[in-house]
């Protein structure tokens, strides 16, 4: 199905996701600039909080695939395409590589939600969490996802993306 903009997608992602959480205590965070376009079409809908999750890939020199992701308030994990022998392996030979990344990637995470402020994992908690996309690449943005919200006790995880690869 093809959308004519990203606030039809989000409408439409909205009017599917109104039937079910309507009553129920709802956060959207979006995951990039399209994201909050869809994501605020739900937002309006749900009544709901929207707020957006900044996170950035780590990429190694010459390599297409991101090695790690860093996000909002320092989660970091490591890409899952990868297997723990060839991870061990990439590491070992690019560890300091990858600190000074992250490092980077942290600052300029920062630097982008200064001004927004951060996002408030007390307004999380005990919600129905929401995630906006306008489109996912790959299953390494729900890993970036899930490890910002591991330490909160949320209610239950949603993914409401118009467009996402097969993989």
């Amino acid at each position: 199905m093809y959308f004519a903009s990203r606030v039809q997608a989000g409408r439409m992602l909205a009017s599917r996701l109104t039937r079910k959480y309507r009553y129920e205590n709802c956060a959207v965070l979006a995951l990039d600039d399209g994201g909050a376009i869809v994501g605020a079409q739900v937002a309006m809908q749900l009544h709901c909080v929207l707020t957006m999750l900044i996170s950035k890939e780590i990429k190694l020199p010459r390599e297409p695939v991101a090695v790690a992701g860093i996000g909002t308030g320092g989660a970091f994990t490591y890409n899952p395409r990868y297997s723990e022998s060839e991870l061990f392996d990439i590491v070992s030979e690019n560890r300091g590589f990858i600190e000074e990344e992250k490092q980077r990637s942290l600052h300029e995470v920062n630097r982008l939600i200064t001004n927004a402020g951060t996002v408030s994992k007390k307004l999380l908690r005990g919600h129905n969490i929401i995630i906006v996309s306008e489109g996912l690449k790959s299953a390494f943005q729900v890993d970036l996802v899930y490890e910002f919200l591991k330490p909160i006790k949320i209610e239950k995880l949603i993914f409401a993306v118009p467009f996402s690869s097969v993989a």
